[in-house]
């Protein structure tokens, strides 16, 4: 092979060597990888070793943590099957520099070559070895297909064959596990070959094992005929074929197949799924047939081949205009109704999909239903009508002639009488009484008989199945991998959508997080995300989410073949909403107050009317649109009718009722919650005395829920608050925004706990922050604002603010008398005073809160108190008194059953034996936190256990379980604002990366964490980094770093800081290495100046 050969890596040339094995001679490419002969020197045999692209890595737009995870998939696949048709994996790894790394997958090498090469070099099989081959490969399929993996990619030049004429599958670069969650290579995008592939898998839908039947008909055809089955000029071209034209007469090509080779054949290609053999194994078992049945026959070309082609039963299903993505759950889920229930109703809001789904359904069930299957549209008919209108329209869909003297219902109930059938009846919403009494009476009637409906409100009759149809999955977040993202549905259907408008349009880093932005803000309702999809033609993905803030102006101009409803979001919501009483409006816009969902406690709290003397002046609005004149928000709703009002609302699904741990909650998806707000926006007054409402039950709520933050019952207390944050959210947004400080300052005071445990700081400082800019009243309920919010503001990252507002709360509490929290303001005081490094101060003010503490005998404060001053004490490098103090807390944590200071008591013992050098004692008490820490979903302190289980498995020398450790603690403090921890982690990773010899990574590290600390101004931090500076710099400039140690020792004397054992002897050892790489006059000298310079000029040159 020459060196211009466009397959040689130009970094792997022959003879380069990747783990053990020697790596010979490229001998092809695929779609990812570069396939080398190789030789395992350690085991002294062939391999074929397959090394992922570095074109393919370094294409522009290619994403290279994707592409690496479809072919380490690749290997995982194939190495989860031990068959003799398929190829063996030995080894997959991954080859060089951490940065540079290439992955690879070591398998068995075959030497016969693939079916392909014969192909390609004009080697005609005989029939009978054509079929054997096939067969072989149909018997390797079936063991993939057994454990799961669907290949996607059948054809010749991945059936390689031994040098004893064995056929073995290779190459699962496109294999998925069809029983698993995820897929990086999903529905919507056609991945495959072409020339091979399924019709399913050509229109875009997901590949099931059928398909890959289908793909071994395909190559079986092209070994017997020399050509493959379909050829065309363009790849369109050949998708068209594919799906349209029928398999060609293969004795046009091969005269001298037998005809049982042919039904085989003509089975295998079958268009539909349904009508190919139902495995693997069954197609296998038909070649070994077909091979004992042929030998010996006559091959002369007969004047009939009787070849039994499927065709399908009457129908008027019209054809589909664009591809049908995901909801192979919810098809399953109906087909499996619809063979149970005569009839069967799809249940959802407009635009969720419900029509698709029934002719989805409706074409995939074609077979079972052969005396017909057939759509009938009620949207067009106006509410009112009788059912033999109804029945009009049915028996017109179905082509039936009117007949005088004889009622449309009878002459269709004739007509189906004894017919194996399906209808489909779309929309039936609004003319719900008369559809339910026509379909009653055709089931009544008609004993075959099967009805699919689609409807917001069930049709209530005898022997219905409703489902409710979901919205497609959405992002949870913005920042989800781009892997993961095109999986999901939504996002799939977007970004077909908009290629559709904008040809080229392709998922990508950069569009990544405002395209699961715009999903998941439309709560994955197809028909929305369509509508956005559309405006993609003239707006970046960007754009688009940006103006979803009034999606109903944005999310217009629908595609003019669907009705006048369904071609506005507006349009599509106001169908339903108009179907209501007044009583039903109301409360549907009354609902919009709620953010996430709620309780049928709180529902029943805030939708009735109030007593509340709205003090707003009514505000006249601008009447810009129809919905300004709707009063519907003001009628009178009575506490008693709530049940009944929310039960309707869930029957027109404009509200869904979900349960979960024996609780249900009401929520609204996002669109209909958006305009039933411009429904109580309407009246401002009532609007103001409907948030009013909201925000004295939840301000209730939240008060009540933290007195059982600590103790045997905060599990629940903090899963209940989580279920309705985004509630306390908005009465805090309302009540700000409304001016009710009486609401607002006690609903922050007991926020601020909630965020101080979940680490939420940015957002309760902010908080916090406005609510004084209201100018709330001096009194004892603001102390407990300002002392919660202080702690807020320490791991914030602003100790200036916390020291103000504990002052200020220490000086309202003593005012008021208030002796819980005079005693929180002096150990939060104390706690800000350790954050600086002044431990002297920390101490007394800690000890001061403990001795009000033990006046007031509470034993969850005395044992905060004691969890403080014994940090303190640890701090100090008094061990022993820190742990009889950690000790007494951690006793008391667990006579009160708390199960949250059990947690952090280990946390804290585990930080002291480290620091002690005791790593082996304080891994399992960090293992413990961390356990118990999960259990309450506090990832805020789960973050503090991982870096505490990081120094353990740093000090036992396992670098790479520190790195992952401390990469995870430092992404969730970056997500919560936590500068102190993120500078304390970004350090201590700065000592990895200098052990594991990268000190360049290591410098800029330790420069991150030195910013963050000096703008926090922790002085005891400081003092760290400019330990950490100095070594990093001692083999380099030990000049520096003498003065560097000098600063930190002299800053530590001021603070009362010793150095921890642990890093007591390490520090020694420094200083010994200095001193002989300078000498002890030098040492000396750059020591004191160190001492004499600001630590600030020291870290900053």
């Amino acid at each position: 092979m020459k060196s211009e050969d466009p397959i040689i890596d130009p970094d792997l040339p022959p003879g380069s060597q990747m783990a053990q094995y020697k790596l010979l001679r490229p001998v092809g490419a695929g779609g990812m990888g570069v396939v080398y002969l190789a030789w395992d020197v350690e085991l002294e045999r062939d391999a074929a070793v397959k090394v992922l692209k570095r074109d393919a890595l370094g294409a522009a737009g290619t994403d290279v943590e994707l592409l690496q995870q479809r072919f380490l998939r690749e290997a995982r696949s194939a190495a989860k099957l031990s068959h003799p048709n398929v190829a063996a994996v030995y080894q997959v790894g991954r080859h060089g520099t951490r940065r540079r790394a290439r992955v690879f997958i070591a398998m068995e090498w075959l030497a016969g070559g693939s079916l392909a090469d014969h192909l390609q070099h004009h080697i005609i099989l005989d029939w009978r070895d054509a079929t054997a081959a096939v067969r072989d490969a149909a018997l390797g399929l079936a063991a993939a297909h057994g454990s799961g993996i669907i290949h996607r990619d059948i054809k010749p030049s991945n059936l390689m064959r031994t040098p004893t004429g064995q056929v073995k599958l290779v190459d699962f670069g496109l294999a998925r596990e069809f029983a698993a969650v995820s897929d990086l290579t999903e529905a919507g995008s056609i991945m495959g070959t072409p020339t091979y592939m399924s019709p399913e898998q050509c229109r875009g839908e997901p590949a099931t094992p059928l398909s890959d039947v289908y793909a071994l008909g395909c190559t079986l055809f092209h070994l017997l005929a020399s050509r493959p089955p379909f050829e065309a000029e363009s790849v369109p071209g050949l998708l068209h074929q594919q799906i349209n034209e029928p398999l060609p007469d293969i004795r046009r090509f091969a005269e001298d197949v037998p005809e049982a080779l042919m039904a085989v054949l003509a089975r295998a290609c079958a268009k539909r799924p349904a009508d190919r053999f139902a495995t693997a194994a069954e197609l296998a078992d038909a070649l070994s047939a077909a091979l004992t049945n042929g030998a010996g026959r006559s091959t002369a070309i007969p004047a009939t081949i009787k070849v039994a082609i499927p065709v399908d039963p009457p129908n008027n299903l019209p054809h589909e205009t664009s591809s049908f993505v995901g909801r192979e759950q919810e098809l399953a889920d109906i087909a499996t109704a619809l063979a149970a229930a005569r009839l069967t109703t799809l249940l959802g809001p407009g635009g969720t999909g419900k029509t698709r789904l029934a002719l989805q359904t409706a074409r995939r069930s074609l077979r079972m239903f052969p005396a017909g299957v057939w759509m009938v549209e009620l949207a067009n008919i106006a509410a009112g009508v009788t059912p033999d209108a109804v029945a009009r329209a049915v028996s017109s869909a179905l082509g039936l002639k009117e007949s005088s003297g004889r009622s449309a219902a009878d002459i269709l109930a004739d007509h189906l009488r004894d017919a194996d059938a399906l209808l489909v009846i779309d929309n039936c919403e609004h003319l719900i009484e008369t559809a339910a009494q026509l379909c009653a009476d055709l089931l009544e009637r008609c004993s075959k008989l099967r009805l699919l409906a689609t409807s917001r409100q069930p049709l209530r009759i005898p022997g219905e199945t409703a489902l409710r149809v979901p919205s497609l999955t959405t992002p949870d977040t913005d920042d989800v991998p781009l892997a993961e993202l095109e999986q999901l549905p939504s996002v799939r259907l977007f970004v077909e959508r908009a290629r559709a408008v904008r040809p080229g349009f392709a998922l990508s880093q950069d569009n990544a997080p405002a395209i699961a932005r715009i999903c998941r803000r439309l709560d994955g309702i197809p028909l929305a995300i369509e509508l956005a999809a559309a405006r993609a033609k003239v707006l970046s993905a960007q754009q688009i989410a940006e103006r979803l803030g009034d999606a109903f102006k944005l999310l217009t101009g629908g595609s003019r073949t669907l009705l006048p409803r369904q071609q506005t979001l507006r349009a599509l919501i106001d169908w339903s909403y108009e179907l209501l009483d007044d009583r039903a409006r109301a409360a549907l816009a009354r609902m919009s107050v709620f953010a996430g969902g709620c309780t049928f406690e709180a529902a029943e709290s805030i939708l009735p009317d109030g007593t509340d003397a709205p003090d707003a002046p009514e505000v006249t609005l601008k009447p810009e649109a129809d919905f300004v004149h709707d009063v519907s928000a003001a009628v009178p709703i009575d506490a008693a009718d709530v049940l009944d009002l929310l039960c309707e609302l869930v029957e027109h699904s404009l509200v869904i009722a979900d349960e979960r741990d024996g609780v249900v909650r009401y929520r609204m998806l996002e669109t209909i919650r958006q305009y039933a707000a411009e429904k109580l926006a309407v009246s401002p007054i009532e609007r103001r005395a409907v948030r009013t409402r909201h925000a004295r039950f939840f301000e209730d709520f939240a008060v009540t829920s933290v007195q059982s933050i600590q103790g045997p019952t905060q599990a629940q207390t903090l899963a209940a608050l989580a279920a309705d944050h985004d509630n306390l959210r908005a009465a805090m947004d309302h009540s700000i925004q409304d001016r009710r400080v009486e609401i607002a300052v006690p609903l922050g005071a007991a926020l601020a706990k909630y965020w101080n445990i979940r680490g939420m700081m940015a957002e309760g400082v902010r908080t916090v922050d406005a609510i004084m800019q209201l100018n709330p009243p001096e009194n004892a309920t603001l102390a407990r604002l300002l002392d919660s919010g202080g702690v807020l503001a320490i791991y914030f990252g602003e100790p200036g603010r916390a020291a103000e507002w504990f002052e200020r709360a220490l000086a309202l509490a003593r005012a008021a008398g208030e002796l819980p929290i005079v005693s929180s303001a002096l150990n939060n005081l104390s706690t800000l005073a350790k954050e600086q490094g002044d431990l002297r101060k920390a101490y007394d003010l800690g000890q001061q809160a403990l001795q009000v503490r033990l006046v007031l005998g509470d034993l969850a404060l005395i044992a905060g108190s004691y969890n403080n001053i014994g940090n303190i004490a640890r701090a100090m490098g008094r061990p022993q008194e820190a742990r009889e103090l950690l000790g007494k807390s951690m006793a008391i944590a667990i006579k009160r059953d708390d199960t949250r200071w059990i947690a952090y008591g280990h946390l804290n013992l585990g930080e002291l034996e480290v620091e002690q050098g005791n790593a082996d004692i304080a891994l399992p008490l960090y293992t413990k936190c961390l356990e118990i820490l999960k259990g309450l979903d506090e990832e805020w302190g789960m973050a503090y256990a991982e870096e505490g289980i990081a120094r353990c498995l740093l000090a036992k020398g396992d670098l790479s379980g520190a790195r992952s450790r401390l990469e995870s603690a430092l992404a969730v403090c970056r997500k919560f604002g936590d500068k102190a921890n993120m500078a304390d982690q970004l350090d201590f990773l700065a000592h990895v990366e200098l052990q594991q010899g990268n000190p360049n990574d290591a410098m800029a590290h330790s420069a991150a964490s030195t910013d963050l600390r000096l703008t926090i101004n922790d002085r005891g931090g400081i003092a760290t980094s400019l330990e950490t500076r100095a070594l990093l710099l001692a083999a380099t400039d030990s000049a520096r770093s003498a003065a560097l140690l000098g600063c930190a020792d002299q800053l530590r004397n001021a603070l009362g800081m010793k150095l921890a054992e642990g890093k007591r002897i390490a520090h020694e050892q420094l200083l010994m290495t200095l001193k002989a790489a300078i000498g002890e006059a030098t040492f000396a000298e750059q020591f004191g100046r160190g001492a004499a310079t600001p630590a600030e000029s020291l870290l900053q040159t």
